[in-house]
Formats: C-alpha cells, structure tokens, sequence
C-alpha cells in the first residue's frame, strides 16, 4: 500500500493522480462518518460499480479501522455507526485492508482492479550446501529470488486522506 515505487512495487498512497480527501476534523480530531464518505466518493463513478464491490477497498491500520468502527450514533446513544461486528473488517459494504506500513494518519479507498502487478526480472533459484553451518547441520539453503514491479493505472480509482486522526 505504501510502496516507493523504486525497491518496491509502488503502493497506492503513493500513486500520481489519485483523489485527495480532507478529514473533516483534521489530524487532531477523531475521524467521522464523512470522512469514509469522503473517500468513497473521492474514487470517480466509474470505478464504483457493483462488480467490482470485493475489489474496491479502504486501506488503513488496525487503529485507523478500530477508530472507524468507534464512531458512535449518538452522544447517548453507544450503539456503533458501522455495526457492533468489530471483526467484519467493512465499511460501508467494502472489504477493510490492514496495513501497519502506512502510518495512523493515512487512510485510501481504491478499487484494486486497476491495480497491476508485473514481473520484472525473472525466477532464480540457488541451492547452497557449502559453509560451515550448513555442512555439520547437513542442510541446504535454497534462495528464491523475484523482482515485481506494481503501479496504480489510473488515478480515478483511488482517493487517500492523509489527514485523518494520528
């Protein structure tokens, strides 16, 4: 999600082109229902259709979605705005994805079908048996090695909020 694009596949926080949303109440304030409104509707109409309803996803910490689902009704009222379901892992009917790279103040909605991921470099395998650890454990190491490439396509299909409540 919050890759560099350089040593690694380049994450959709940091995509070019994609929606900015402000929080409602800032970094300072907790996070409100506008604000997952806010980017929800942050991501262009075409990329909101109901086919891709598993793939379009709010991508953020488990804080972040813990604060979410906290919003309450009412100031009397401890019912949950989203559901008492804490576990589900949605909000408003999207999958929620948790990723602790991206840091408490970042929160996106992004339909992930337009997300691609390519191959780089080809597959290398090494076996290695030589050293001093692995002949008197009579063991083997084997190296995998890929390099992968990723990028958002288009700009529409996502939307961040970089403000929300850190």
């Amino acid at each position: 999600a919050a890759g560099d694009g350089t040593t690694e596949p380049q994450g959709v926080i940091n995509a070019s082109g994609i929606g900015s949303v402000s929080s409602a109440n800032g970094s300072s304030g907790p996070p409100k229902v506008d604000d997952y409104e806010g980017l929800l509707f942050g991501v262009a109409k075409q990329f909101r259709t109901p086919a891709d309803r598993e793939r379009s996803v709010f991508i953020g910490t488990e804080t972040s979605y813990q604060r979410a689902r906290a919003i309450a009704v009412g100031s009397s009222d401890v019912r949950r705005v989203f559901g008492m379901d804490h576990q589900d892992y949605r909000l408003l009917g999207n999958p929620y994805k948790i990723n602790e790279g991206i840091g408490n103040a970042n929160v996106a909605f992004a339909n992930l079908r337009h997300y691609r991921m390519y191959r780089r470099l080809g597959l290398n395998i090494r076996v290695e048996s030589g050293g001093k650890e692995l002949a008197t454990k009579n063991l083997s190491l084997i190296v995998v090695r890929m390099r992968y490439g990723g990028q958002l396509e288009q700009g529409g299909a996502a939307a961040k909020c970089a403000d929300m409540q850190s």
